[in-house]
């Protein structure tokens, strides 16, 4: 790891300078108290979203895979205090055996060594019946996001099946179906907001203060739809930052508290954690995240799946992980610079962060 060396007392007079939630989220990814672990179960999808970024290029994530995610937890949480369980994919409910397996493996092993877990899932929605979600809250994970693109018409005209048919009567049917149990759970429900959604958004809103009656385990979320890159990039509308901006605000100030913003770098579990605090970090400039991908290799953001700088190493048979330290420093810059571009998204630069000699795939262990 890097070291900040001669410069320490200037890399704290810039800590000290940063808002307090921020020097409290960049202290402990440096100290390792935590470990933030990002999972993709599989990365299909029964989805195809007409803006998604992914290419479904990988599959499930085979019991070979899922031994070794094993092991590398059992090996990294000694001596943790907190274990962070974040499950992704493609559509990580498609292989809900494989999120199941792990995460109550995780579950036992936290309980015996005294590790905190926070366990989150995002999910299409599709999937999440009260039975699954039964067995996911029973092995500790408790925080969920979905995406919905306004009321049934705005929704299913974005969010599509492989087919082609829409979604929104399943998950919604998920939803009230929630509602009514007495499950532990927090869910997310990320609303997307692009040219010409307004009033579908508006009528999703009021449709959630009318069916799940101020339920505070579901919590509205407004977000701008980002054009992040892949195959749909430049396939559909978003709204510039000053138009989100001012209907963003808009909605907040006509549906109150119950309407919450949050940044994109942000990811669901700190969003809430750091809001206010005037300054998002990303997971991926952490030293204590990574990602682990479904045929094992190992990266740091959630969206750049696919670019080589995004590739820095992979799980070995034995539960340990072989790092390119060079190109993992890269992503771990910003916790030495504090500079907030690069806290806030250290893969945004691209090759300004990442020079073409570090651009070499790294190969993934058989």
């Amino acid at each position: 790891m890097r070291t900040i060396g001669s410069n320490f007392s200037e890399w704290v007079r810039r800590l000290e300078a940063l808002p307090t939630a921020t020097q409290g989220i960049v202290a402990d990814a440096l100290l390792d108290h935590s470990l933030e672990l990002y999972i993709n179960s599989t990365e299909q999808c029964n989805f195809r979203c007409k803006y998604c970024y992914e290419d479904f290029s990988k599959g499930r994530m085979p019991q070979t895979i899922v031994e070794r995610v094993k092991q590398f937890i059992g090996k990294r949480t000694v001596g943790r205090k907190r274990l962070y369980l974040n499950w992704f994919g493609g559509e990580p409910l498609i292989a809900t055996d494989v999120v199941l397996d792990i995460s109550r493996y995780a579950k036992t092993l936290c309980e015996e060594r005294g590790v905190a877990l926070s366990g989150s899932v995002t999910t299409n929605g599709w999937n999440l019946t009260v039975a699954t979600m039964s067995s996911l809250v029973s092995a500790g994970l408790g925080y969920y996001q979905i995406a919905l693109d306004g009321d049934r018409d705005s929704h299913d005209s974005m969010r599509v099946r492989a087919d082609g048919k829409g979604t929104f009567d399943t998950i919604w049917n998920n939803l009230l179906a929630l509602h009514e149990t007495d499950l532990e759970f927090s869910i997310l429900l990320r609303v997307h907001l692009r040219p010409g959604n307004l009033e579908s958004v508006r009528s999703l809103f009021c449709s959630v203060r009318e069916k799940l009656q101020g339920d505070k385990r579901f919590i509205l979320g407004l977000h701008p739809l980002l054009d992040l890159g892949g195959p749909t990039q430049g396939s559909f509308e978003t709204l510039t930052e000053k138009d989100s901006s001012a209907i963003c605000l808009a909605l907040q100030r006509e549906f109150g508290s119950d309407l919450f913003l949050y940044a994109e770098e942000a990811n669901a579990q700190e969003s809430a954690s750091a809001a206010g605090c005037g300054l998002a970090v990303c997971y991926a400039c952490k030293s204590n995240s990574f990602l682990i991908r479904s045929d094992g290799s190992i990266g740091k953001c959630t969206v750049a799946l696919n670019k080589d700088f995004n590739a820095v190493g992979y799980l070995q048979p034995d539960g340990e992980i072989f790092l390119n330290q060079s190109r993992l420093k890269k992503w771990t810059n910003a916790l030495y610079t504090l500079d907030p571009d690069q806290l806030a998204c250290p893969a945004k630069m691209g090759s300004i962060f990442f020079g073409e000699a570090d651009l070499v795939q790294v190969s993934v262990a058989k």
